[in-house]
This record gives C-alpha cells, structure tokens and sequence, in this order.
C-alpha cells in the first residue's frame, strides 16, 4: 500500500478559481493527493522532467493537450496521464495518442476523479515493479554474454543479426 501521497500536476490555460479540478482535489488531499498546478506547457515539462509528480491531469484544449502529451512521452520520469475532455469523441484520440484515461468535464465528481488518479497510481506501481529486477538480469547476461568463450548471436525472424558478442 502506498505511504506517500499522490503528487498531481495539473496543466491548465486556466486560473485556479476558472478550473473545476483543484477544489476537486482539495477534497482528496485528505486521502493523500497533493496539487501542484502549472498554466501553460513550459513549466509543466519543467516539473515532469525534475520527477516530481506521479500523475498529471492536462486541460487543454485537445491539439495543445495532444501536444503536450507527445513532448513529455520523451521525458525520463514515469508518469501516467489524464485527459479533460468535453465530448465522447476525443476519449478515443486521446488514449490513442498516449493519455492513460480521460475525464469528461460535464460530468467531472470527486469519486470520479479520486478513481482514475488511484488507476493511474496503481499503473505506475506496477510499471515501476516490473522495470525494477530490468538492469540486474541486463547486467548479468551482458557479463555472460562479454565472458563467453564463444560467440552468441540473435536473429531476427527476417534473417538479420540483432546481437552478436564481442
């Protein structure tokens, strides 16, 4: 279970009192969410890149928000984001193009909000889990690999050599 809390950025175009979300959120803060809020792209890639948010809620207008998006894939940190959304239509767009959920701003509750910050966490936990063990068995079969007495070599299923040892 997880001890620290939730560290939300929200990207807006919005002021605090425009946007629905932070006194949202406010209402989470006792349930371990914490907000941080950015107006505009540039201090937000500022933010992701120094690792310090778990979950980033971007409301934007879509191209911008998809814009967004892309830039930050290219980002070190994990990271999962949530889209605002005004209709139907673009929840598929958005998840295609990278967002890991969507929210729909007419219908936008703290119950709704609190679920998909909580599915965002736990995909990160997962992912973090699962890249953890990565480095030590890409360590030890670079050293069998650089040990061997004979050579070692992967084919691809078109012929080509993808690895071959030193």
């Amino acid at each position: 279970m997880r001890t620290n809390p939730i560290r939300v950025l929200l990207v807006t175009q919005q002021t605090e009192k425009q946007n629905a979300i932070p006194k949202l959120l406010s209402q989470l803060d006792k349930r371990g969410f914490t907000l941080t809020g950015t107006i505009g792209q540039k201090p937000a890639l500022k933010l992701l890149a120094g690792g310090n948010c778990d979950a980033c809620i971007i409301d934007l207008h879509l191209p911008e928000a998809l814009g967004f998006i892309s830039k930050a894939r290219g980002l070190p940190t994990p990271f999962q984001t949530l889209l605002v959304i005004v209709d139907a239509e673009q929840d598929l767009k958005a998840i295609r193009s990278g967002a890991a959920g969507c929210l729909m701003r007419e219908s936008l509750t703290v119950q709704s909000l609190e679920r998909e910050l909580l599915l965002l966490t736990n995909r990160i936990g997962t992912v973090q889990t699962l890249q953890a063990p990565l480095p030590k068995r890409e360590e030890r079969y670079r050293r069998i690999s650089d040990e061997a007495n004979e050579i070692i070599y992967r084919i691809s299923p078109e012929g080509r050599f993808t690895f071959v040892s030193p």
